[in-house]
């Protein structure tokens, strides 16, 4: 028995409780590269050139600890004591042969300043596909900055009847925001005739 280590362990877990680590306090390790790139394969499916929503699914897919996606400064997470383990499952990953996930995306996930995000990339993808289709909105895409998908609408009237779709179909009013913008990026493309 090795007391000491033990206790370090101990000491390690509660001392940085801000920062928890693989194996303290309920945080998984890491799956083995084999698992995760067993993972990745199940997560890609038929997937052929990989969009990066694809690839964001695939990560959520694939890493723990709720994946909501990347940007050049922030890793968005469900669960953002799973910090350390996602990171180095996606340093992990990128072991992977045939992978259809960009080295940028890994690198970030393995540097970028954790937030916590409420909602998951495969939350909101699977949201946005119910919505794509329920007409009336001008722009949309899903917002990992702020954990949303983000709709503009040319009147109000049209913001409306969506929200009330979005409501039927069961999204939550916080996985949205929605805005009335009567003079969109798409209504001034339309008004040059391109």
């Amino acid at each position: 028995m090795n007391l000491f280590g033990q206790c370090w362990a101990v000491v390690l877990c509660s001392a940085v409780a801000s920062i928890p680590l693989a194996g303290c306090a309920g945080v998984p390790e890491p799956l083995s590269e084999a698992e995760l790139c067993a993972r990745l394969v199940s997560a890609t499916g038929d997937v052929g050139v990989a969009t990066m929503d694809d690839q964001f699914e695939i990560l959520a897919r694939t890493l723990p600890g709720g994946f909501a996606g990347v940007t050049y400064q922030d890793l968005f997470l469900k669960q953002p004591d799973y910090a350390e383990t996602v990171r180095e499952s996606a340093r992990r990953v990128g072991s992977c042969p045939n992978r259809q996930i960009e080295t940028q995306f890994l690198y970030l996930i393995q540097h970028n300043t954790v937030r916590k995000a409420k909602y998951d990339w495969v939350e909101l993808r699977h949201w946005y596909a119910q919505l794509f289709d329920a007409g009336g909105w001008a722009t949309g895409d899903i917002s990992e900055g702020i954990n949303r998908l983000s709709f503009t609408f040319r009147t109000q009237a049209t913001l409306t009847v969506f929200l009330g779709k979005a409501r039927a179909l069961g999204v939550p009013d916080d996985a949205l925001d929605l805005v009335f913008s009567p003079g969109t990026a798409v209504d001034f493309v339309a008004a040059r005739g391109q």
